[in-house]
């Protein structure tokens, strides 16, 4: 999380040879986060090509990955692949995944990552409705973002009955419908930073300095985006998904965007042609 790389890595180190001999609990996804660690590791290093050669090397390792770990291992061989921005090999990884509550999710992602709101309707209406069998806060984004506001809403009555209040999804319905000053109002209510929700409710009301403003508060660091999540999965995807957003108003703004364009290139350098963040640094297109 401090960005201190080397002395990380010869920690891994101990803790993979205590892994191969069984001197530490097999947690699965402290075991991937460890087998996996090299590659988050040149990540956070903005060594784009050579975090991609060390998860295709594991990717080709997974039949020797331990059955009780693999699906914790291909959550994070996907998870990586999307913060290199190669799409079709992180469809590949999913797939991978022996849950299908898991493997739904993964497909969702991919396809937005994509920009894929048609295919993202149709797994909503399909294989998502249909298997994932529960209510949970990711689904109901992915419902939002594929314009099924009236399946986000009925979701969300039914999460007030079960396990959620989820303040961060009703804010992102209410945008949705065209109601930022609502949305706003939820989120300073409950006393949430808001993320990109927030930011996007104040851009639509005319304010873009405030959205840059809470993009840039809340944005960790590379590092810190890597250690991220109780789960010890990285988060590199999300956290380039919120330095695309910044990118892009900057230049709303006409602020200098140079450094971020710089950044987000590197990262990317082994991207799909076809990424729509590649296309947004190459043309200024909107994403």
């Amino acid at each position: 999380r401090r960005g201190e790389v080397p002395a990380a890595l010869r920690h891994n180190a101990r803790a993979a040879a205590a892994l191969a001999t069984g001197e530490i609990r097999r947690y699965e996804f402290h075991a991937a986060a460890v087998r996996l660690f090299e590659a988050t590791a040149a990540w956070v290093w903005r060594d784009a090509r050579e975090t991609l050669r060390i998860v295709d090397a594991r990717a080709a390792a997974f039949d020797k990955v331990p059955p009780e770990e693999r699906m914790a291992y291909a959550d994070y061989l996907t998870n990586l692949y999307l913060s290199l921005g190669r799409l079709d090999q992180a469809e590949d990884a999913a797939a991978l995944i022996p849950s299908m509550n898991s493997r739904n999710l993964w497909r969702a992602m991919v396809l937005v990552e994509r920009g894929d709101l048609d295919g993202l309707r149709q797994h909503m209406l399909g294989d998502y409705r249909e298997l994932t069998g529960r209510i949970d806060p990711q689904r109901v984004r992915f419902l939002i973002r594929a314009g099924l506001l009236e399946e986000a809403e009925s979701d969300l009555a039914a999460s007030y009955s079960n396990s959620f209040p989820a303040p961060g999804p009703r804010a992102e319905l209410l945008l949705a419908r065209g109601q930022p000053h609502e949305a706003i109002a939820l989120l300073q209510q409950v006393g949430t930073s808001g993320g990109q929700t927030l930011a996007r409710a104040w851009e639509a009301i005319g304010n873009p300095a405030k959205a840059i403003e809470i993009l840039e508060t809340g944005l960790p660091t590379r590092s810190e985006a890597a250690a991220e999540r109780g789960s010890g999965r990285p988060t590199g995807r999300g956290w380039i998904a919120r330095r695309a957003e910044l990118l892009r108003l900057y230049r709303l703004s006409g602020r200098d965007a140079r450094a971020i364009e710089s950044e987000l290139g590197a990262l990317l350098a082994v991207a799909d042609r076809d990424h729509p963040i590649l296309e947004l640094l190459r043309n200024g297109r909107e994403w």
